[in-house]
């Protein structure tokens, strides 16, 4: 007796339902069915099977929609022409135009919307090379119009060679370019395991590279919605990472607007205007939230109102004669012959970074003899501080503990003209207050010879003026939100956000010093507290806690602002919770990135779902 074999008990019927029910005769001649297959199809049963096994091995697991719309779109007779391959470079250079033009310089902020809508067009369905090169180009011309100011302050201050300057204006480059090489080169490969979530995918996605990804300058996409002070009310909840969700979202929507998923009938309609729909449904609730959480603000009673002189003052950095003592003497006696009627009605005066003429002598200690001659103006402003009725702060040179190195301060005298308290600069600018990697490699401080190392400080301080506290930042150090927001909760809560800050390294251009400002306007918003900056050579401002300028100064001429800072007790989830929006969107990333993985072991153990 023949046993059968586990093949031979698949072909019947009971056992393997998917075999039909009419068995075939096995003999040298074809049985009925066969002959059947065979005559429409001119082919020999054996090419039968091989083909229905070809078609089974290829196409195991079906391709996502989006990659086919892509793929399609590929193979389309048009985009066989030699011009397809600066498809990517151009989407990359058009969305660096699109940010220089939504910067401060141009105030073109309508256009933040569809910030990466072509550099996402230019990369669909392109392999992870080309991606690599567009998001390397986009980010490229990022930093171009960005850092045109790093040139002129190294040319204008230190006065390098070509080279050097080249090589520093390089690195500022560099800097800018990672953050859209991950997101291109993530983006679609997101996108194909996402199916039609892909919007709020690639918007996930773009907020977690924007917080992971450090830069020089943290300029956002989503921050030239600060010339409307309405639809960036969200980021005391999100941080300025909710509006830049909001363009990538519209970006993302506007590509599957014009290249909507494949369906038939009318599902590939619906699909087309879903996206948009929503995004624009999203922006309209985030103009609501911000008229409302202004309304809010109006209505919040006042605890305390303190009115503050800046000093916006108009001193060249690194101009001819700058170090001189008869220019210093004048440049000082400029300062101190403010109008005096403005100074008697003062709660305090500001004045901006390093606006003391050499070194500020702040402790009752003699210095020594190498740096005695740089404090010589040192007793007048101790006398100036004496002399008017309310408090003084300024931004000076001091000398560091050890008696060797400088350092970046800001002075608080009291109203009796006693020093109070120093705060000491602690995020000091690269190539400009310190030399990177110098202590590892030498030879960066001999090429930069004009760079001076400051020491950078290690304590938190809070300026008490007349009861109200005081958080005090020097220049770039408030561009940086978790910094700001750190230093803002240590301790007793700050009121006040002050700023002092010199952009005459921004040499003649005035786009930066205006970019410098934008992204410090977004602190008050975010963590609900005043900012008041003095400025040389910039903008001095007083901004109200909806991000509202109540008090501007950028004239060409020396003046004395007042401004009478309303100060309130508004609540920020953000300044509470911090980042916990990054948070959720993380966690979505990494949810697609686990159904990427799942669905990629699965396929190769063979275990992959056909269709």
């Amino acid at each position: 007796m023949l046993i059968p074999t586990h093949r031979e008990l698949l072909r019947f019927p009971l056992i393997n339902p998917a075999v039909p029910t009419t068995l075939t005769r096995i003999s040298h001649h074809p049985s009925a069915t066969t002959a059947k297959l065979r005559v429409p199809s001119g082919r020999a049963p054996s090419a039968v099977l091989s083909g229905l096994k070809a078609r089974l091995r290829a196409s195991p697991i079906r391709a996502p929609r989006i990659h086919r719309q892509f793929d399609a779109l590929a193979a389309k007779p048009g985009e066989k022409s030699g011009l397809t391959r600066y498809v990517p470079v151009v989407g990359a250079l058009a969305t660096a135009l699109i940010v220089k033009l939504a910067m401060p310089e141009f105030n073109l902020w309508p256009l933040a919307f569809f910030t990466l809508t072509p550099l996402l067009w230019g990369i669909r369905g392109r392999t992870w090379g080309v991606r690599l090169l567009a998001g390397a180009v986009c980010g490229a011309g990022i930093g171009v119009g960005c850092f045109p100011w790093v040139w002129t302050a190294l040319d204008t201050v230190y006065s390098l060679p070509w080279w050097g300057t080249s090589l520093i204006y390089l690195a500022f480059l560099l800097v800018s370019i990672p953050k859209y090489m991950l997101f291109t080169v993530v983006v679609e490969p997101l996108a194909r395991r996402s199916h039609r979530l892909w919007p709020v995918t690639a918007a996930c996605l773009w907020v977690c590279v924007e917080w992971v990804v450090p830069e020089v300058i943290p300029w956002h996409v989503g921050t030239p919605f600060l010339a409307w002070p309405p639809l960036f009310q969200v980021a005391d909840i999100t941080g300025s990472y909710g509006p830049s969700f909001l363009v990538a979202l519209v970006s993302v929507s506007t590509v599957t607007w014009m290249f909507p998923p494949p369906s038939g009938g009318g599902g590939r309609q619906q699909w087309r205007f879903l996206w948009p729909s929503v995004a624009v449904g999203m922006c309209g609730l985030s103009v609501v939230y911000g008229l409302v959480r202004i309304q809010q603000i109006d209505n919040t009673p006042v605890d305390n109102v303190l009115k503050i002189v800046l000093i916006h003052t108009q001193t060249e950095s690194g101009a001819p004669g700058h170090r001189d003592v008869s220019n210093q003497q004048k440049r000082l006696e400029r300062l101190l012959f403010m109008p005096h009627d403005v100074y008697r009605a003062a709660d305090v005066i500001v004045w901006p970074e390093a606006a003391v003429p050499g070194l500020l002598q702040v402790g009752p200690d003699e210095l020594p003899d190498n740096v005695r001659e740089a404090a010589v103006f040192s007793p007048r402003i101790l006398e100036y501080a004496r002399a008017i009725p309310g408090h003084l702060v300024v931004g000076a040179l001091t000398l560091s503990p050890s008696g060797v190195g400088l350092r970046n301060s800001v002075v608080h005298f009291g109203r009796d003209g006693t020093p109070m308290e120093v705060y000491v600069k602690r995020l000091l600018v690269p190539f400009v207050e310190y030399s990177p990697l110098e202590s590892t490699f030498p030879t960066i401080g001999k090429l930069l010879p004009g760079i001076v190392n400051f020491d950078p400080g290690d304590v938190d301080t809070l300026l008490n003026i007349d009861g109200v506290r005081v958080l005090p930042t020097i220049c770039y150090e408030a561009i940086h939100t978790t910094f700001v927001r750190n230093q803002s909760n240590r301790g007793p809560e700050a009121q006040v956000l002050l700023n002092v800050s010199s952009d005459a390294l921004l040499g003649v251009l005035a786009s930066p010093g205006k970019l410098h400002l934008a992204v410090q306007k977004a602190r008050a918003i975010e963590l609900r507290i005043p900012l008041v900056r003095a400025a040389n050579k910039g903008v001095s401002v007083y901004v109200d806690e909806a991000g509202r300028e109540i008090e501007r100064e950028d004239g060409p001429d020396e003046k004395a602002v007042l401004t009478h800072v309303v100060v309130r007790n508004v609540p920020s989830m953000y300044r509470r919770y911090g980042d916990l929006f990054v948070g959720v969107t993380m966690l979505f990333v990494l949810g697609i990135l686990w159904k990427w993985l799942g669905e990629t072991n699965l396929h190769r153990l063979g275990c992959g779902k056909t269709k």
